[in-house]
């Protein structure tokens, strides 16, 4: 009994010191890595390949809200700029239309198993692996012929200004917890948003001034009830017609339409993969780690895009989409 007590003293101290060794932290800190890389990654996934292999690529997460995707897809194929490698991405779903368009438009197309957000965006970047620059896009973000090159210039000139650090840039939103008080002032229509909904506050639009992300009127007031943003490609005309203008957002974005250097996803670790479909886990995080590492988020104001609706207003959004779908069809 004795000796193996003995024995076991000897074996903690054996373990203490080899803890504290370099070169055993060194393999500990690999073996952890990879740990994380499997948990983020999978194998259970189809990839249909047709990369360019372009430093820029745009990521489209789509797979749910089929209705849209005449419009969304269609203002996408017509501003897509030719130096950017598209990749549809679909969460826990085979979609064999989305296949077709990506097909059509020489596009790639992956697909996880399993319905997870954050491991299939992880997995496309991971894909894109020629991608230094990468755009994320929902599928129910309407761009406008701006979008592509204005957010890319205004994150270039910031990151030359060098005065921050750039998280992600994205361009302005109109149903959008920030976006849409930029929106009101800069058209000055402060008063008709009192006269219905009150005050216009920054917010997340989940614990105070909510109207903005749960109230269909609000969103409905966006899209064109205020007469001023009936047109969204016409807004965005407007806005790449003033003086080179950019914000800077204080609070948790939306990241519905961003772009970002693939370093920072590097930086993060990717992102993390937890319980559930992950819906909201990856905003938290691209918005979480930048803040919490001295790094911005910048808002192109001279570009806009329009966001269907959030989800408590998705339901309601649809029916005025199908009652006003010119004001999201493609012009071009």
């Amino acid at each position: 009994r004795h000796n193996r007590l003995e024995k076991k003293i000897m074996l903690e101290q054996a373990k203490k010191i080899l803890i504290k060794n370099p070169l055993i932290k060194k393999v500990n800190a690999g073996l952890k890595k990879v740990r994380k890389e499997k948990r983020r990654l999978t194998k259970k996934y189809v990839f249909e390949d047709r990369r360019k292999r372009s430093r820029y690529a745009c990521l489209i997460l789509a797979g749910y809200k089929e209705e849209l995707w005449d419009n969304v897809f269609a203002r996408i194929t017509a501003y897509v700029p030719e130096d950017v490698d598209v990749c549809i991405v679909s969460s826990g779903v085979y979609s064999k239309r989305l296949s077709e368009i990506a097909q059509k438009n020489c596009w790639s197309y992956v697909s996880t198993k399993a319905n997870k957000i954050t491991l299939a965006l992880n997995m496309a970047i991971s894909l894109m692996s020629e991608a230094e620059y990468i755009y994320k896009l929902d599928e129910d973000m309407f761009i406008t012929k701006e979008f592509f090159e204005s957010v890319r210039n205004k994150y270039f000139q910031i990151e030359k200004e060098k005065k921050y650090v750039i998280s992600f840039a994205a361009p302005l939103i109109p149903v959008n917890t920030y976006g849409y008080v930029r929106l009101l002032e800069i058209f000055h229509r402060e008063e008709e948003w009192q006269k219905k909904f009150g005050t216009i506050t920054y917010t997340n639009g989940l614990d105070h001034h909510c109207e903005i992300l749960k109230d269909p009127e609000s969103a409905r007031f966006m899209w064109g009830e205020c007469r001023e943003f009936q047109d969204i490609d016409l807004l965005s005309e407007k806005l790449a017609a003033r003086s080179n203008a950019y914000s800077i957002c204080p609070i948790r974005f939306s990241i519905g339409a961003i772009f970002f250097k693939r370093d920072y996803w590097n930086d993060m670790g990717m992102l993390d993969v937890s319980e559930g479909n992950n819906l909201g886990y990856d905003e938290y995080q691209m918005c979480t780690y930048g803040m919490d590492h001295g790094m911005v988020i910048a808002v192109d104001e001279n570009c806009v895009v329009g966001h269907l609706a959030y989800g408590p207003q998705t339901k309601e959004m649809l029916e005025y989409y199908r009652e006003h779908n010119e004001r999201f069809v493609c012009k071009k």
